[in-house]
């Protein structure tokens, strides 16, 4: 793998201001559901983002030059089941791969990339922080500022699920400031006060930050298996994709 010019490998430091991004603005026709059905959540779509970048990457992409993965960005079916009211287990569970599923039904991979590296330092990714690769479809490693509305800036928002059922989010102390790994468990994860099911309940989840690992880091609950990922993994169609302005 070429490092990219962006990473500090003996400082362990990448920078996000000069890493380059996949070029292109591509709308997609995104579908996504997050349904209760009795005691679980269902979360179901085809896998596709709002907008990405252009994927394949072309040769004429600066972004071209570093280790971009091949792969076009496809339509599959994405349904995962997971508990609506999670509960702990007595030992956390390690994690591998999909952790969780976003808000827009795009699949959230652990931090790291299939050589073990830090993902979002040495991945070719576009300004959504997302790529595609076969096994998983278009995903993110890390937080994507395409799944953060005006208000989700400043104010603590879900912006997800993990495979364990408890959710995911964007969360800030009180001097308005996202929080950090300091502020998180092993897991990346901490209970506070967080809306949950459209109130305010004091709740372990899991928080994005912009530290590694980004986002969970073991599950605190039982993951549903990853076989649930219907068609991740599998070969899907290409989509429909839009270029807009």
């Amino acid at each position: 793998m070429k490092t990219p010019p962006w990473v500090n490998i003996s400082g362990g430091t990448w920078s996000m201001v000069t890493k380059a991004a996949v070029q292109g603005d591509v709308s997609w026709p995104a579908k996504f559901t997050a349904s209760h059905q009795g005691a679980e959540e269902v979360l179901s779509g085809n896998g596709l983002p709002r907008r990405s970048g252009v994927f394949p990457v072309s040769p004429s992409d600066p972004a071209y030059a570093y280790n971009p993965d091949p792969t076009a960005v496809i339509a599959h079916t994405v349904r995962v089941t997971i508990p609506y009211n999670p509960v702990q287990g007595a030992s956390a569970q390690c994690v591998g791969g999909v952790v969780g599923i976003a808000i827009n039904g795009i699949p959230i991979l652990d931090g790291f990339d299939a050589d073990g590296n830090d993902a979002a330092g040495v991945e070719t990714q576009d300004t959504c922080h997302g790529h595609p690769n076969a096994i998983n479809g278009y995903h993110y490693h890390s937080l994507s500022p395409c799944l953060l509305s005006k208000k989700a800036l400043t104010h603590t928002t879900q912006v997800g699920w993990a495979l364990d059922g408890f959710g995911i989010y964007v969360e800030y102390n009180a001097n308005g400031q996202l929080l950090t790994d300091a502020d998180l468990d092993a897991c990346h994860g901490r209970t506070s006060v967080v809306p949950w099911h459209g109130k305010e309940v004091d709740i372990y989840h899991y928080d994005m930050t912009m530290e590694f690992p980004y986002t969970v880091g073991c599950f605190v609950g039982t993951p549903s298996p990853p076989s649930d990922l219907v068609g991740v993994g599998r070969p899907g169609s290409p989509a429909n994709g839009t270029p807009s302005a």
